[in-house]
């Protein structure tokens, strides 16, 4: 998979590197999505600048506060977490002229 990650703390310049990584796999409880667009959160920024110090402890970080994607692969999830998730898209498409497929 296409990934951007950082193994170090430092500005973008620096320390983002994007090249490829193998794909994960969803374990248990675990959703796995296909991202097709991914924005920069301000806490990404504060992360890659070494705002929590042992982050880097368990090897490279990729940035996950911010994205959109389809669902590629899913262990059981509790529908909580689904109907929270579909609560959080039909807000953050709310502000937009978008119709619903009548599936969804």
């Amino acid at each position: 998979m296409r990934a951007a990650w950082f193994e170090k703390f430092g500005d973008a310049a620096d320390a983002l590197v994007i090249g490829e990584l193998e794909a994960p796999v969803a374990g248990p409880g675990e959703v796995l999505i296909r991202l097709h667009a991914s924005g920069v959160n301000p806490s990404d920024v504060k992360k890659r600048a070494g705002s929590i110090p042992n982050l880097l402890d368990g090897g490279l970080v990729i940035s996950d506060s911010d994205g959109a994607g389809i669902i590629e692969a899913a262990d059981y999830v509790h529908p909580p977490f689904l109907l929270s998730a579909y609560s959080c898209l039909i807000r953050s498409l709310s502000h937009y002229n978008t119709t619903f497929p009548s599936n969804v």
